[in-house]
């Protein structure tokens, strides 16, 4: 899901939803699509240039993909989401860990020098999909 349609990318097992993450109703979501078994968030902010903004603009987006992704993980699933590296990280990581057996933050060597891009790699969901719900 996202604003913009991708334009480079397609395959018949792909299904694009025109939606603000932020807005988007978690339930509804589930009742669209199912359970799945792979949850990948690259969501990113409008960078404002000011560190802690942007840091914590980025992590409001990961706890909607993370939220969205408990409605549809199926148990043993797996969520991998891009966030900015910040202070707020290390409070979003427990609060993915509360939900899957083992997560790892991972800085890809394809990521540039420069950018704080990090990633967030949480395996094997430890309920059933819909269940305990993030905050």
């Amino acid at each position: 899901m996202d604003l913009n349609r991708p334009d480079r990318f397609s395959s018949p097992r792909f299904r694009f939803i025109e939606a603000d993450v932020l807005s988007l109703d978690a339930a509804r979501l589930r009742e669209q699509v199912g359970t799945r078994e792979l949850v990948i968030s690259d969501l990113a902010p409008s960078t404002s240039g000011i560190s802690v903004t942007d840091t914590s603009r980025s992590i409001e987006l990961a706890r909607h993909a993370l939220e969205l992704a408990l409605a549809v993980l199926k148990k043993g699933g797996h969520f991998l989401c891009k966030v900015f590296e910040g202070p707020e990280v290390k409070a979003f990581r427990t609060e993915v860990a509360e939900h899957f057996a083992k997560v790892q933050i991972h800085r890809p060597s394809a990521v540039r020098k420069a950018s704080r891009e990090i990633y967030v790699l949480a395996l094997n969901r430890t309920s059933e999909a819909g269940s305990s719900q993030a905050p």
